[in-house]
């Protein structure tokens, strides 16, 4: 069975205990989500298969607040009964080690996890209840989207569906999962794609499907759009996962986040720009 991830994907990465968080961890609502940072236009960041607390994922955050004065960032916790192998990380942080059979085995609570959480449903009301906290709340006009992984199935459900999706100017998808995702819910990803409204900022590794790389059946799709922004494709000879499982120590994996932030925050000042001369 499939997992979320492609073969070779970096495993589950514990959250680094050391690393000082410049934001909050807060709880409304019904819903708990990290904050940090103050501004009008909010990137929402949406987790990893492995969930929230795991991997770097406050640290981009706290990153993207750094890069990017006057935005503020927020990241929801999408799986409200804990993070997918809260009880297990020893054992999911060893599947890429373990005979096949009991990777099987392992696999079966990954897509476990994917399947119980379908867009319909307690994930659509977690981002739509952190849209209205930060536009009620901290002030917040538009957003621009950060899918990593299975948050990247969110992102473009998210411009789809969502009753704020004219509230998102972009999204930006990391290592997209959204194919292997889409297919466990009987849905076709490039049916998903055909119906987005706003530009989208594809960065792909070179373990993830052909359809998602650049020059790939899903950019041939947005380039048919005609969005005052164009969508933008980009590919990293990383493993699937680098930007919130990576390691950080690493010269080069660090470098290609930074430049993974750094188109990030081109795109969405380019989009806001582009917001700005709207008649």
């Amino acid at each position: 069975m499939k997992r979320c991830c492609p073969e070779g994907s970096l495993p589950h990465l514990t959250e680094d205990s050391t690393y000082q968080v410049q934001g909050t961890m807060l709880e409304t609502n019904g819903i708990s989500l990290y904050l940090t940072g103050t501004g009008e236009f909010c990137v929402m960041l949406i987790h990893d298969i492995f969930g929230l607390s795991s991997g770097h994922h406050k640290q981009v955050c706290d990153i993207l607040t750094t890069m990017m004065p006057n935005t503020c960032v927020v990241a929801p916790n999408f799986f409200e009964s804990g993070d997918i192998i809260e009880n297990d990380r020893l054992l999911f942080s060893s599947c890429w080690t373990l005979p096949k059979f009991l990777c099987s085995i392992i696999d079966g609570r990954f897509m476990r996890q994917v399947r119980t959480h379908p867009w319909e449903g307690k994930v659509q009301e977690t981002f739509d209840k952190a849209v209205e906290f930060m536009m009620d709340q901290k002030g917040v006009k538009n957003f621009g989207l950060m899918g990593l992984c299975w948050g990247s199935y969110v992102g473009f459900k998210a411009c789809v569906l969502s009753k704020f999706k004219d509230k998102i100017i972009c999204n930006v998808s990391c290592h997209p999962s959204v194919k292997v995702v889409a297919e466990k819910f009987n849905e076709r990803d490039t049916e998903i794609v055909r119906h987005v409204e706003c530009p989208q900022l594809v960065l792909s590794t070179t373990l993830d499907p052909t359809s998602w790389k650049p020059g790939g059946e899903i950019q041939k799709i947005l380039d048919s759009k005609t969005f005052k922004v164009p969508s933008s494709f980009s590919l990293y000879k990383h493993q699937h996962g680098f930007v919130s499982r990576g390691n950080f120590s690493n010269k080069k994996i660090i470098n290609s986040v930074t430049d993974v932030l750094e188109k990030s925050k081109l795109f969405y000042s380019t989009c806001l720009i582009s917001l700005s001369t709207d008649v």
